[in-house]
């Protein structure tokens, strides 16, 4: 039944909302089916997402192709490419242009009519010039290696026979390198080229590898090719390296991390230990190097102060030890103690200390009189060696020679080239021919055994050296650095250059570099300009001789010149005096005693390779008084004339002399 008063609409408005919303959903899904509601119109037509996706890679496609030319890029703004892509983009939905990311300063250019462009490489970087190392020395010195240094390298054992001792000649290249001229050559403009990003160098700069060539002198007087000194067996070094990460860039980051792990052993290598234990010190061979001519008076007066102290110290021992033997005993105006002109009082109550007391100021006595004049005279000697220690040692920031310093420890070679000797000489001579004067550098040391275990050769700061390591690269204005050289002949004269290799902070960073400067990636080393050539040097060989005497006769067989030979062996110089007459060797093999109590005999080779061809005399002489040269034939073929009065062979021989035991 109907109800009352109720209309159609009303009786039937659930069906009608129903039947509605049943023909929308029709349509909806109806349109899906038949139409694309994702289409968007590009360039004034609609397009499907595939469509579109299509449309970007051959934009992409396009843009790759132009990249891998040598178009220009001129871009005006880098809001260019926003603009494009909303001008391709037309309709109601509004379509959010991709994020690009550009990477300084590689090229980008986009735009279908090639007027759209972004251009990031208008960057153009000063490359790296780093300054030449400086006062550049050159020393040769000789060692006795440990046995088991010989055993843990193999290249190492074929320089030497079966048995030791295992005798090396080796010559010490060193130099400075200034840091802070460094730092200063990265942060300025270069005609026009921005200087390297502070970031690039901060992380990635350091001192990689030293490079070091030699020429040796030729017979006719001039210098051979060039030829780069090889690192030492067993050395630290990351040159195998760099062939291989040139060639693959995605290796810095390993090779960074080997670098930062070898620290200065880089630049400053350790060497090898020596026969008796003792480690290898950079100490060596600055005391093998000639001092400058300012640092030698500087060093005089030091000593001379010193000695004021000594003589000081000697009188104040010498008045303790009467003392002591005397039966006078300390007063009591000594010690305060009961009694005594002027002392404590019964009580120990002491007149100053009642006001109402008139006192005066107790006499010395002449114990007293004396110990002050004798303190008073150490005070000052003392303060005249700090006066004359402080300028030597702004000559010599590294001095390693004060007499009051530290003692080594025992084997280290004492503080030998002043004050007293301690502990046991090392098994290495001063035997040395320097190139250059003057040289810093602090106490390293070399590799060695620990366990039974070879350990690498790598350097450890200490003594003057720590302080300079711990400045960082670019505060060190006089950085020292050091390489060796194991494979000079003796007997030949060579002269040495220095570079210092850096690592190279646009390497790894090719895609951020402009197509003309990307040849400056293409090594992870960068070397500094070359040092000057050093002074000749002759590596001094294991036979040296100095002519003593010579006698002249009309008759030749009469002639003879005698001679002393050294020969370093076993970490000690040996000597033996000879005689010969023209057309003999200089030298001979020998058996001697052992220089040690309980030690054997030893077989030494004395022969130099030498041989006397002469005898002249010169003028101004006579039959008591002769002036004579002796002529020799040396090794190399050359001849040399001697002269027995050289003041400058005498000061070598007396040195040597020093260091051997005499026959």
């Amino acid at each position: 039944m109907k109800p009352k008063g109720i209309n159609f609409l009303e009786q039937h408005v659930e069906k009608i909302v129903i039947g509605v919303a049943g023909v929308i959903v029709i349509a909806i899904a109806g349109k899906s089916f038949f139409t694309d509601p994702n289409a968007v119109r590009l360039a004034g037509s609609p397009r499907s997402p595939s469509a579109v996706d299509e449309v970007l890679a051959d934009k992409a496609r396009s843009l790759k192709a132009k990249m891998d030319g040598s178009t220009s890029l001129d871009v005006e703004t880098p809001g260019r490419l926003t603009d494009w892509l909303e001008q391709q983009y037309q309709g109601p939905r509004r379509v959010q242009a991709p994020t690009i990311a550009l990477v300084a300063p590689v090229a980008y250019k986009v735009g279908a009519d090639g007027a759209g462009f972004i251009n990031t490489a208008t960057e153009m970087y000063a490359e790296v010039n780093a300054p030449a190392p400086v006062n550049l020395q050159a020393a040769t010195l000789s060692y006795t290696i440990d046995p088991a240094e010989v055993q843990a390298q193999p290249d190492l054992a074929a320089r030497f026979g079966k048995e030791p001792p295992y005798d090396l000649h080796a010559v010490h290249v060193t130099a400075e390198f200034d840091g802070t001229a460094l730092r200063s050559s990265l942060s300025g403009f270069v005609d026009g080229r921005k200087p390297i990003p502070g970031q690039w160098v901060d992380q990635d700069l350091a001192i990689i590898d030293i490079v070091v060539e030699r020429q040796h002198l030729l017979s006719d007087g001039s210098w051979s090719g060039s030829e780069v000194v090889e690192t030492i067996p067993g050395q630290l070094s990351v040159r195998d390296k760099f062939e291989s990460a040139s060639a693959a860039s995605r290796l810095k980051d390993e090779l960074l991390s080997e670098v930062v792990s070898y620290g200065p052993s880089l630049y400053q290598p350790g060497f090898y230990t020596l026969a008796d234990g003792t480690p290898w010190s950079f100490d060596l061979v600055k005391r093998s190097v000639p001092k400058s001519p300012e640092v030698l008076d500087a060093e005089k007066r030091m000593r001379l102060a010193w000695r004021e102290v000594e003589r000081a110290q000697e009188k104040l021992d010498r008045y303790l030890k009467v003392k002591e033997g005397s039966s006078t005993q300390p007063t009591g105006d000594e010690h305060g103690g009961k009694g005594g002109k002027g002392g404590n009082m019964e009580g120990g109550q002491n007149p100053a200390d009642d006001p109402s007391k008139e006192t005066t100021r107790p006499r010395e006595t002449r114990e007293q009189r004396e110990r002050r004049i004798l303190d008073e005279g150490i005070a000052k000697a003392r303060a005249a060696y700090d006066a004359a220690k402080k300028v030597l040692s702004e000559l010599d920031p590294e001095y390693i020679g004060f007499p009051d310093a530290v003692a080594p420890p025992t084997g280290t070679g004492g503080t030998e080239g002043g004050g007293e000797k301690r502990g046991t000489p090392p098994p290495v001579s001063d035997e040395h021919n320097v190139g250059g004067g003057g040289m810093e550098g602090g106490g390293m040391e070399g590799g060695g055994t620990e366990g039974g275990k070879y350990m690498p050769l790598a350097s450890t700061s200490r003594g003057a050296g720590q302080s300079q390591a711990a400045k960082g690269l670019f505060e060190n204005p006089a950085l020292r650095v050091w390489w060796h050289d194991i494979g000079a002949k003796t007997g030949t004269t060579y002269r040495y250059r220095l570079a210092v290799g850096l690592y190279n902070p646009f390497f790894g960073r090719e895609s951020r570099l402009t197509e003309s400067q990307q040849q400056l990636a293409a090594s992870p080393i960068v070397l500094s300009a070359w040092s000057a050539w050093s002074e000749p040097i002759r590596v001094t060989p294991p036979q040296q001789f100095f002519a003593v005497t010579g006698i002249y006769n009309d008759q030749i067989d009469d002639r003879s010149a005698s001679f002393e030979v050294y020969c370093f062996t076993r970490g000690e110089h040996r000597v033996i005096a000879v005689t010969c007459r023209p057309g003999e060797p200089i030298g001979e093999r020998k058996t001697l005693p052992a220089t040690q109590p309980g030690g054997e005999s030893q077989e030494v080779d004395f022969f130099t390779g030498a041989t006397l061809l002469d005898v002249v005399q010169r003028d101004g002489g006579s039959a008591l008084n002769q002036r004579v040269q002796i002529i020799v034939a040396m090794p190399d073929g050359s001849i040399q004339m001697f002269d027995p009065g050289d003041p400058r062979q005498e000061e070598e021989r007396q040195r040597l002399r020093s260091l051997a035991g005499r026959v």
